[in-house]
Formats: structure tokens, C-alpha cells, sequence
């Protein structure tokens, strides 16, 4: 049985048992049959056949885990849009890409949009804020017909994150995008799932239809606050719990205790190179160890992680990396000229061939080594490198040192022009909350800790640096901010066409 025809069968069994718990207050399977029994009449009243790509601008709302699963059930291929962009933007994406359908919140459905969708003959169906409040429907004046866009089949269409070059849309099959979740069986009696990770991605997507099937509903959160998860966790003595770098600095800041987390066994962690420190930090202050994992969009899912017994017998040898590679998963790493293959603990290229995708390798923007044991070791991007007079600066090594500062959340390292250098780096500050770190303070911090060419020339502070829905640094909106601020042109910038 697909995973859609076993979506199916759970919307259609059992109507008053819980399925989604959203601000305290739960929907039951019944709510979703009725929402999935009204969509699907839209559909069907505009002929949308197999093969045809429902676009799905996605917040984490009732609403849309609602709408994707009606989706999955019915075997359609879903092509997820960027809910948090400008209305613009939105409004291009329909444009450049003609759906028979768009599932878009009313908080995205601006004018800009609705005239893009009309235009593109697209129907948008108006999610409103529950999915008991129902939806709208607009139609276009003129149907885009045969014309619409599609896609192989079920499956999920979705934006990368750019580890292997400029985002782009990825399409996964369902039966290998949910690969993992064929062999599931329902276990009713454990706690519900936990869906906090965009539900935009991979990994969002992966925590709500992995909940459904294994019948033990989710809850919802639209995003990350430490309060608020502790009290779901600790309410539904949920047992699987994921963090990103900023999710686990956020929650440490937010010093909550220990007796929130007595459900988690251990938490599991990704998106992004982490301090070691904070995860030891982190096992001091709540017992709790944290897996780290890395993987992509592109690669349909996890290729590195740590397990528990590794981790109790390697962590203190290996802290920092992130794992080793799963099974099914091949890793090398190459010279970011020559693409030759590298030996071991050298710094160059990550690239993985990953079996459920296919027979080549992928090269990805990710510098990395691989030591004798076969421990990965993230040590930045290769294509936000500065570079200052001769020397390579990778700015993640930069902002891991100055995270360390007891007065600073976050930080990013931007390039700016530099006559005689070329590029200088300057450095992007968020301070933590309640303190005020000095640019002299930091200046004097980097001097004592990171190598004469690796020194920001400036600290920028802001009150909080922009991020992406699942908490990554937004690089590009804080070089727009820094040119912004600075009052520079931004010889990167795209020109306007």
C-alpha cells in the first residue's frame, strides 16, 4: 500500500480520534475527512488529473498540514512555494510557472498575487486560520487548462537549501521521499509527534507524515519559541525532539528546566555546523545527548549523523563533528579545483553518492574533512568564502568564535569591498538578550582568540539578524541589511533587468 493509499485510509477511520493539537486545542480525523472531502470537490469540479502539480505556499497552520495531506491521499504531486517571501515574489513564482491550482493562506493572498494567479490561470484556493473555518475559492477568468504545470507523479516538489549551488526545485517521488515510512506500523499509544521544522521542507514534511502513519497525530508548532515547546513537550510527554544550531542556543538561553524534557530520551539535531560546547552545555544542564546530523534536500534526507552508541563512545575524541555517514550513503571529499578526490583529513569539498537517489555524485558547497575513521567535520561554505588580500576566510569559523562571547546570540561575516584588499570581513552581530557587547569588547574577544587576516574590521550590531523558517542565518537579507547600513553599493547584487 502507498503511503497516500494509507493517508487515505486513516482520514476515512476512526473520525473522533486526535490528530492535531494546535495552541491547546485539538483536531480530530474527522475534521480532516470533512476539510479533505470539500477539497478534493474542488478539485474534482476542475478536472485536475493525476500527474498535475498543486502549488502549496506552506506555513505551519493546521490548515496546510490539512491541505498536504488531503494532497498525499489523493496522489498528487505537490510543488511547494516560499510562504516567507514578498508578495512579489509570490506573485512571480505564479507567474513563472502556470499551476491549475495554488493553495495559498490569506495572509499571502495579496492583490500582487491574486492578479499574478488570474492572469496565470491559476484557482487559488484561501486557506483561512483552521481548518473548521473552511477555505474560498477563486477561480481566474480563464483556466490554464492543458497548459498546467506537472510533475512525474506523488511526490513533493521542493525549493533546496543550496548546499550543492543556487536553490532550486527538487522533485522527490513519494515513495522515496517516504521511504523510510513503508514499513511503519500504527503504535496509538505513544506520545503525539512534534512538528516544528518548516513544513515547507524536508524535514517538516517528514515529521508530519511520519506522525500520521504511525497514528499518533502531531503537534503543531508555526515556530520555534522555547517556552512554548518546552510546555507542548511537557504536556504531551512528547519523546522526539529536534533542534537546529539557533533552536538549542535559544533554548539554553531561555534556561528552561530540566523537568520540561523528562519525556526526551535524547535530541537529534541538524541544519547546520554546531559548537561542541553547547551540546556538552547542553548534556550538563539536562542529561539529554544530541545526535548531530547533516543533510540536504538534495539528498532526499539525512546522509551523516551520529548514534547513540558512537556518541557514548566517540564524542569526547570527535567533538564537533557530525557524524558518519548512513548506510546507503558514500562520502568523499574533493579539491575545490580540480575536483579530484582528496585523502583522508584534508579540507576540501564534501560530495556524496546517495543510493536512494541515484549512481552519481553529488558535489556539494559544503567545506568539509573526513579524518581516518570516517568522522566528518564541517568547516564552512565554499561559496561564502572571503576572500582578504591572499587569505581564505570561511566565515562560519569566524562567527563559531564569536558566538562564544558571553554578549553575543548570533552572528553573521559579510564581505565588503576593499581597494586594496579586495574583500575585508565585517561582522553581523546579535547580541544576547539583556546585553550590550561594545564593538571595542568584540574587537579585543576576536583579536584574542582567531589569527591577524580572520579579524571582522567592523562590528555591525542589529536587534535581531534576519533568519529562514527553520532558524538558519538568511546570509543574503543580512548583506542587503550591511550594504543598506553602511550606505555601499553591492558589487554581488543583482542588477535590476
Amino acid at each position: 500500500m502507498t503511503i497516500g493509499a494509507r493517508i487515505a485510509a486513516i482520514i476515512e477511520s476512526e473520525p473522533d480520534r486526535r490528530l492535531l493539537e494546535w495552541h491547546g486545542q485539538w483536531f480530530t480525523r474527522g475534521h480532516l475527512a470533512r476539510f479533505a472531502g470539500d477539497m478534493n470537490a474542488v478539485l474534482d469540479a476542475r478536472q485536475i488529473e493525476p500527474g498535475t502539480a498543486v502549488a502549496l505556499a506552506g506555513r505551519n497552520r493546521p490548515s496546510h498540514c490539512f491541505a498536504t495531506l488531503t494532497l498525499t491521499a489523493r496522489g498528487l504531486p505537490v510543488s511547494m512555494l516560499y510562504a516567507f517571501q514578498s508578495a512579489e515574489s509570490l506573485a512571480r513564482d505564479l507567474t513563472s510557472t502556470r499551476f491549475a491550482v495554488a493553495i495559498i493562506d490569506e495572509q499571502d493572498f495579496a492583490p500582487e498575487v491574486r492578479e499574478a494567479a488570474n492572469a496565470s490561470g491559476t484557482t487559488v484556493i484561501v486557506l483561512r486560520p483552521l481548518p473548521t473555518d473552511g477555505f474560498a475559492v477563486v477561480d481566474p477568468d480563464v483556466p490554464v487548462g492543458k497548459g498546467a504545470y506537472r510533475l512525474p507523479g506523488p511526490g513533493i516538489e521542493i525549493l533546496s537549501s543550496g548546499t550543492t549551488g543556487l536553490p532550486k526545485r527538487l522533485f522527490h517521488p513519494a515513495e522515496r521521499l517516504f521511504r523510510a515510512l513503508y514499513g511503519e506500523t500504527e503504535t496509538p499509544d505513544a506520545p503525539p509527534g512534534l512538528v516544528m521544522w518548516p513544513t515547507s521542507g524536508i524535514g517538516g514534511n517528514m515529521q508530519l507524515i511520519s506522525a500520521i502513519i504511525k497514528g499518533i497525530g502531531i503537534v503543531l508548532l508555526e515556530k520555534f519559541e522555547a517556552w512554548p515547546l518546552a510546555e507542548a513537550i511537557k504536556r504531551n510527554k512528547i519523546n522526539s525532539l529536534g533542534f537546529t544550531p539557533a533552536m538549542l542556543r535559544m533554548f539554553l538561553d531561555a534556561d528552561i528546566p530540566p523537568e520540561y524534557l523528562e519525556s526526551v530520551p535524547s535530541i537529534v539535531g541538524g541544519a547546520g555546523p554546531i559548537d561542541p560546547d553547547k551540546i556538552d552545555e547542553f548534556e550538563r544542564r539536562y542529561g539529554k545527548p544530541i545526535l548531530w546530523a547533516m543533510g540536504a534536500t538534495e539528498f532526499c534526507g539525512t546522509i551523516i549523523a551520529w548514534d547513540m552508541d558512537s556518541y557514548r563512545q566517540m564524542w569526547a575524541h570527535k567533538r564537533g563533528s557530525s557524524g558518519r555517514a548512513v548506510a546507503g550513503v558514500e562520502l568523499r571529499i574533493t579539491d575545490p579545483d580540480t575536483g579530484e578526490e582528496l585523502p583522508r583529513n584534508s579540507l576540501g569539498r564534501l560530495s556524496a553518492k546517495v543510493e536512494a537517489v541515484g549512481d552519481d555524485w553529488i558535489v556539494t558547497n559544503d567545506l568539509a574533512r573526513i579524518d581516518e575513521d570516517g568522522y566528518v567535520f564541517f568547516e564552512g561554505r565554499a561559496d561564502g568564502a572571503i576572500m582578504r588580500g591572499g587569505f581564505k576566510i570561511v566565515p562560519e569559523k569566524v562567527c563559531q568564535t564569536l558566538r562564544q562571547h558571553p554578549d553575543v546570540a548570533e552572528a553573521a561575516l559579510i564581505g565588503i569591498p576593499d581597494e586594496r584588499l579586495g574583500e575585508v570581513p565585517v561582522a553581523v552581530v546579535e547580541p544576547r538578550p539583556g546585553h550590550s557587547p561594545s564593538a571595542e569588547d568584540l574587537m579585543a574577544f576576536a583579536r584574542a582568540h582567531l589569527a591577524a587576516p580572520f579579524i571582522p574590521v567592523q562590528f555591525v550590531f542589529v536587534d535581531r539578524l534576519p533568519c529562514t523558517a527553520s532558524t538558519k542565518v538568511a546570509v543574503g537579507e543580512v548583506r542587503k541589511l550591511l550594504f543598506a547600513r553602511l550606505g555601499i553599493v553591492d558589487p554581488k547584487a543583482k542588477l535590476p533587468a
